[in-house]
C-alpha cells in the first residue's frame, strides 16, 4: 500500500538528491572535458565513463519527468506517474552515482600513479644532471674536491 505522505517526502527529498548530483556532474563534465584531462585520459575509459554518466543522466531525467507529471494539474499527465516508484526510481539514480564515482576514484588513482612516476623520473633527471655538473666541476678544478 502506498502511503501518500511518505511518497511526498521520498519525491521531495529526491528532488534535492537530483538537484545535488546535477550540480555535482556539472562540475565533474568540466574538469574531465577540459583540455589537459582530453589529452591525459585514455579513449577507452572516456567512452565508458560517458555511458556510465548519460545512464545517471537517463535515470535523473526519468525522475524529474515522473515529478513533471506527478505534480501536474492536468489528469492524462498524472496518469502517466508512477508514485509507488519514487524511491526505486531515487535508488537507481543513487546506484548510477556510485558507479560514476567508482570510475573517476580509478581515474583519480590513475592520475596520481601517472603523477608518481612523472616524479620519480624528474627526480632521477635532476639527480643525474647534478652529478654530470658535480664531475664537469670537478674535473675543471680538482682542488674543490672533498671527496
Amino acid at each position: 500500500m502506498v502511503i501518500p505522505s511518505k511518497q511526498r517526502t521520498a519525491q521531495s527529498k529526491g528532488l534535492s538528491d537530483v538537484a545535488d548530483l546535477i550540480q555535482h556532474y556539472s562540475t565533474v563534465e568540466k574538469v574531465y572535458r577540459g583540455k589537459r584531462a582530453a589529452d591525459t585520459i585514455d579513449q577507452d575509459f572516456k567512452d565508458d565513463f560517458e555511458d556510465k554518466l548519460s545512464m545517471l543522466y537517463s535515470q535523473i531525467l526519468e525522475y524529474q519527468a515522473q515529478t513533471i507529471c506527478q505534480i501536474s494539474r492536468n489528469v492524462l499527465l498524472r496518469s502517466f506517474s508512477l508514485p509507488s516508484t519514487w524511491e526505486s526510481l531515487l535508488t537507481e539514480v543513487k546506484n548510477s552515482d556510485i558507479v560514476c564515482r567508482q570510475k573517476m576514484g580509478l581515474l583519480s588513482d590513475f592520475r596520481i600513479n601517472e603523477v608518481r612516476i612523472e616524479t620519480q623520473n624528474l627526480s632521477q633527471y635532476l639527480e643525474t644532471r647534478f652529478n654530470d655538473l658535480q664531475d664537469s666541476s670537478l674535473s675543471k678544478n680538482p682542488m674543490f674536491h672533498f671527496g
